[in-house]
């Protein structure tokens, strides 16, 4: 397990497999299908212990493509890391729309130091291109939450998405240095890819 020790001494888990959106440049759904499998709270925290004990790791990162689809798990998951005693620092992926306040207050109870946000873009019109099913007044929110509660927000963001226009790619620019100037830790840029299985790479007319 050596091999596979990054540097700051965190490890992946997998809770979940499978993703129920619809986002028309996302592959996941091709690698694990849409109907989403979660694994029970007590198999999480007694596979994170058995790390913790057996391997000294000090930090998680959990893989899932939605790691909070389900609130009351996400609660008990964190529960149960503040019960075992594990005092371990963690991280996950999720949505805008996945979040609130209440939440994300247990997560950092429970360790929750940073979460990455697919934002994608700052233009409302490309979001709904994306079909990806969020607003950019959640974005807003969830990151001024974040920052007051001292979880670090880290932000993809795609540029180059159909009948995107030079403004609008700007309009993305802008809305990720406000996002700076309200808490988020980092952000990151991607140039839009139509990957296999997507909607968009099965039917690219349908997105000009």
């Amino acid at each position: 397990i050596e091999k596979y020790r990054p540097m700051e001494n965190a490890i992946t888990v997998m809770t979940s497999r499978g993703c129920p959106y619809g986002c028309i440049f996302c592959a996941s759904r091709v690698m694990w299908g849409q109907n989403v499998r979660l694994r029970k709270p007590k198999s999480v925290v007694n596979e994170i212990e058995h790390i913790v004990k057996n391997y000294g790791y000090n930090a998680i990162s959990f893989a899932d493509d939605v790691f909070t689809i389900d609130k009351e798990r996400t609660l008990k998951i964190c529960d149960l890391m503040k019960k075992y005693r594990l005092n371990i620092d963690w991280e996950c992926s999720t949505r805008t729309d996945l979040l609130t306040r209440d939440l994300l207050k247990e997560m950092k109870k429970s360790g929750c130091k940073a979460i990455f946000l697919g934002i994608e873009s700052g233009n409302q019109e490309t979001l709904n291109i994306l079909n990806k099913g969020t607003t950019l007044k959640q974005a807003e929110k969830v990151v001024r939450w974040m920052s007051d509660l001292g979880i670090e927000a880290r932000l993809s963001f795609i540029l180059g998405c159909p009948g995107e226009s030079m403004k609008m790619s700007i309009q993305t620019l802008e809305f990720a240095e406000k996002l700076i100037d309200l808490g988020a830790g980092s952000v990151c840029f991607s140039f839009l890819k139509p990957y296999p299985g997507t909607m968009l790479a099965e039917k690219p007319k349908d997105y000009n």
